[in-house]
């Protein structure tokens, strides 16, 4: 909505028209215009990012979950998409600051009509989880450690490639693709291209953290498969050689579209 109704001309001058119709989607809210509907989404939004964002309130505990009794809640929607993780990566780290971005934009262009202070609680939120969520998705692997994981990947999942060790160039760093994972595990340890949400949606401005997260994620993308996410026919949607369980290889592999296969616009193929 950002991108079109406040950065291009003739977004500018359709929102209006747009944002008055009435909803015909729903027959629930026939009495409801597209601009309720959207105000309506976006301060849940800021209310669902109000507590992380409150002043020494930056805890895993406020951060973004699953509902409870709910398997799956994001792109990744199959039961072993996230690991049986509770609290997805993109969720945190990209689609909550950048909507809180595209929220504070609406509102001071006078496309989302809300309370007058929307604009700012939105604005103070995003700079928040822009800066304070990927600390709790940081993943470190030893160099050593990296490479006998990546060996035990090979040798359980039958990979027929080489381990392509010679990649490495020390530690392996990468954002767990989610928190709380099956098994009692803390981080879902997969190497993924979910960052990519990141990468195209959140302007980070912390230079440190932001020379880190493009410099692993580079690594991650450079890196041949299992020791990275690049493959002949193009980027892995996830690579499991990390994880320290065996449970990794069993779940992420060529046979699930959040797996090892490489994925094109509207299609996934096997790696």
């Amino acid at each position: 909505m950002d991108r079109y109704f406040v950065q291009t001309a003739d977004g500018s001058s359709r929102h209006e028209d747009f944002l008055g119709a009435t909803v015909s989607f729903s027959p629930t809210e026939r009495n409801l215009t597209y601009g309720h509907m959207a105000l309506l989404t976006a301060e849940r939004i800021v209310k669902l990012a109000t507590p992380f964002a409150a002043a020494g309130n930056q805890t895993r505990e406020n951060l973004l979950h699953l509902r409870e009794g709910e398997v799956v809640g994001q792109w990744r929607d199959s039961t072993f998409g996230i690991g049986g993780g509770r609290i997805p990566f993109d969720v945190n780290a990209a689609l909550a600051p950048a909507a809180l971005r595209s929220i504070a934009s609406l509102a001071r262009a006078g496309v989302l009509k809300g309370t007058p202070d929307l604009a700012t609680r939105a604005e103070d939120a995003a700079a928040v989880w822009e800066t304070q969520t990927l600390q709790f998705f940081d993943v470190s692997v030893e160099k050593s450690l990296a490479e006998t994981r990546i060996r035990n990947y090979v040798n359980v999942s039958s990979f027929p490639g080489p381990s392509q060790l010679d990649a490495l160039e020390g530690d392996m760093s990468f954002p767990a693709l989610a928190l709380d994972g099956n098994n009692h595990l803390p981080k879902v340890e997969v190497m993924h291209t979910d960052t990519a949400f990141r990468l195209f949606l959140v302007n980070d401005t912390e230079d440190a953290q932001l020379s880190r997260f493009i410099n692993d994620t580079a690594k991650s993308i450079l890196y041949p498969f299992p020791a990275g996410l690049m493959t002949d026919v193009g980027l892995l949607v996830a690579n499991p050689a990390y994880g320290g369980d065996l449970v990794y290889a069993k779940n992420w592999t060529s046979n699930a579209y959040h797996g090892t296969v490489v994925v094109s616009p509207g299609n996934s193929y096997e790696s």
